[in-house]
């Protein structure tokens, strides 16, 4: 089964910020940690007290693991997703759930299933943001399950023994924590005619009686891990959500990239208008060509010169703050990726007058479309960083830069 080994790739790019993956150990006062990504990556898994992991902490995004036993995971009928799904949860499980809803907690589980949450009290999952907030990270990008870290069971189910509980993941999306030997009916569930994906932690052993088609040993649980545990799984929702500091510096440049992409638009306009300038075909130009300015700029009531009055308000955008060089390369890669379907924008940074954009998609093949588009612009420079195929698709860093 692809993807459910404990080694992961080490991101290459020099961009990504470090990421670190932490859990507090059963032990009072200990910590254990791993780094994801970062000028320190490692596969090593570091074990200390607060005070050793603090600085490590400081200069991290951090995505925190913790107990499963504590979150339940739970199907929701109903044919929603998204915001629509986890505001209608509560309600739709009200009956099934022995606490009152006022009192839990509710997260979307993840895309492996159609409709589903994690469930838990909102007095533990608060306790357990302030116990990682007390290592003041640079950001904390996630807090999962630990039942989250297991890999989509997709050809078999999947248990990873640990010495005093048992994770699974389940046909459908479904995880579990049991205690050793798992509970009423669970051979039931694990009944496979290929057996079972079974992964040994610290030493624990198999479960007698079960077939094991695979098995793997792993030092520790948060070997189990790789840069995509926080899609199944991030408790981060709803009243404890927290705003990305990517999505906010993205949020900073939504007015500049939008204002660049319509001053391009209106440009082209007024270059239509001034080529057809007779008759009907001028004036269906310069309606679309005002349109597109009030659209725009809708400060302006009174239109002179559409093209003076564009090229005013835009030097005032640069002269606020922004950069002339980041809108054009706002622009170009905008375009380019509308022109290219399979592929969708998940981060950028601007660093160095280099744009630095981490896409997602379904194959290779809609890469190298984008790359034979910027090929015939010879005025950029692109270079893929690295490319990543992988069960949930590809994973792509690249960086954009003026010729």
């Amino acid at each position: 089964m692809p993807g459910w080994t404990c080694h992961s790739r080490a991101p290459s790019s020099p961009y990504v910020t470090d990421l670190l993956l932490v859990t507090q150990d059963a032990d009072a006062g200990g910590w254990s940690w791993r780094r994801l990504g970062g000028p320190e990556v490692s596969t090593e898994i570091e074990h200390g007290d607060a005070q050793a992991l603090a600085p490590r902490a400081h200069s991290s995004r951090v995505l925190a693991v913790v107990p499963g036993a504590q979150v339940g995971w739970h199907p929701v009928a109903l044919p929603l997703k998204g915001a629509r799904l986890l505001a209608a949860a509560p309600y739709a499980l009200e009956d099934a759930l022995a606490e009152d809803v006022e009192k839990l907690h509710f997260a979307l589980a993840g895309p492996e299933q159609a409709a589903a949450v994690y469930v838990c009290r909102r007095s533990w999952i608060e306790e357990q943001l302030a116990t990682f907030d007390t290592l003041e990270p640079q950001e904390l990008i996630a807090v999962v399950p630990e039942q989250a870290l297991l890999p989509a069971a997709i050809e078999r189910p999947v248990l990873a023994a640990l010495p005093d509980r048992w994770l699974l993941s389940l046909p459908g999306g479904r995880r579990l924590v049991t205690p050793v030997g798992g509970l009423p009916g669970l051979e039931a569930l694990l009944a496979h005619p290929e057996g079972i994906d079974f992964i040994s932690i610290g030493g624990a052993p198999a479960p007698e009686g079960l077939t094991l088609a695979r098995r793997e040993d792993l030092p520790h649980l948060l070997a189990l891990a790789g840069l995509d545990a926080s899609r199944r799984g991030n408790l981060l929702q709803g009243a404890y959500r927290r705003e990305s500091a990517r999505h906010e510096w993205l949020q900073r440049l939504r007015w500049p990239a939008a204002l660049a992409a319509s001053f391009l638009l209106l440009h082209s306009l007024l270059l239509g208008w001034a080529v057809y300038n007779t008759g009907q075909q001028a004036e269906a130009a310069r309606g679309a060509a005002e349109a597109a300015f009030r659209e725009t700029f809708p400060q302006i009531t009174r239109i002179v010169d559409m093209r003076v009055q564009a090229s005013q308000e835009l030097a005032a955008a640069r002269g606020g703050g922004s950069d002339a060089a980041l809108l054009q390369l706002l622009n170009a890669s905008a375009q380019a990726l509308a022109r290219t379907k399979g592929l969708r924008l998940e981060g950028l940074q601007y660093r160095d007058a280099a744009l630095y954009l981490s896409l997602g998609g379904d194959n290779l093949q809609a890469l190298e479309t984008l790359r034979n588009d910027f090929a015939e612009q010879p005025r950029w420079r692109l270079e893929v960083q690295s490319a990543n195929a992988g069960a949930d698709g590809v994973q792509i860093r690249l960086k954009l830069e003026a010729a």
